[in-house]
């Protein structure tokens, strides 16, 4: 009998010493910049956010990132598989007004199903629309009776004849000689840029889709090969940073270089 009590003992001992040495597992680990819980963007403008994530005991499997608008319903933006011990991207996102307020989740998942995850509470603010100003023309170059050149601050035209600062004139044709024809290159004396995006929303602009379109693409001094309903987006307040977009809406030519000119409208 004590052989067997002792024995029973030392099996409590060993199942006790088992339990006190095994150590909970350690789960994957995700981190999100920003890092603030509370976030403000604008809607419509891509915003980026940079995730990472490191695993614990097991290797990575799996990043989700989920959106739940505030009394509303969640919705999977993101499931994409991830291996090794480390995982590191920027996702970018924008967001719509639909929902001005939401949550997004970011979880990371490893192979042995633990996981981790950290939220961000998201606040879309509603973009800023640009204005419409309709019916501008700009002569050629060479007319001496149209206004060929066009300050876009305060939707003025001038006659280059008369001199006009330079500084002012932010569109204007650039052609080497008057042979009657538009050269269909359109440029700046007050040193401005432009780009040509013929699928920017142009109904809809706003500040921040006309922002984020100069910024994201190469601008040029000197745009050619002007067409009808080209779009161009530009700079035209590099100082205050503000934008305008310009929609070629007719190009006109004729006999001699009097009549001939781009016609277009702006949103600034």
């Amino acid at each position: 009998m004590k052989l067997k009590a002792t024995a029973a003992i030392l099996a409590a001992l060993t199942l006790v010493a088992f339990h006190a040495c095994k150590k909970d597992p350690v789960p994957p680990v995700i981190f999100v910049t920003p890092s603030s819980l509370f976030i403000e963007v604008t809607e419509g403008t891509p915003f980026e956010f940079d995730v990472s994530a490191q695993k614990g005991d097991a290797n990575l499997r799996q990043i989700q990132i989920f959106q739940k608008p505030i009394d509303g319903v969640t919705s999977k933006l993101l499931d994409t598989l991830v291996s090794g011990s480390q995982a590191d991207f920027f996702w970018i996102h924008a967001f719509t007004g639909e929902h001005p307020e939401v949550v997004l989740t970011f979880k990371v998942i490893d192979q042995d199903g633990y996981d981790s995850e950290t939220a961000r509470r998201v606040y879309v603010e509603g973009a800023t629309a640009l204005v419409e100003s309709t019916g501008h023309m700009l002569y050629s170059k060479y007319s001496t009776t149209g206004s060929n050149a066009f300050n876009i601050e305060n939707l003025e035209s001038y006659f280059l004849a008369n001199n006009p600062d330079t500084l002012s004139v932010d569109l204007i044709e650039l052609d080497g000689s008057d042979d009657g024809e538009l050269s269909n290159q359109l440029t700046s004396w007050s040193g401005i840029r432009f780009v040509r995006n013929n699928a920017f929303n142009y109904p809809e602009a706003t500040v921040e889709s006309a922002e984020a379109t100069y910024l994201s693409s190469t601008a040029l001094q000197v745009l050619s090969n002007i067409a009808i309903d080209d779009i161009l987006v530009t700079e035209y307040d590099t100082v205050n940073h503000a934008y305008a977009v310009i929609k070629i809406t007719g190009i006109s030519t004729a006999a001699g270089s009097d009549e001939d000119r781009y016609e277009f409208n702006v949103k600034k």
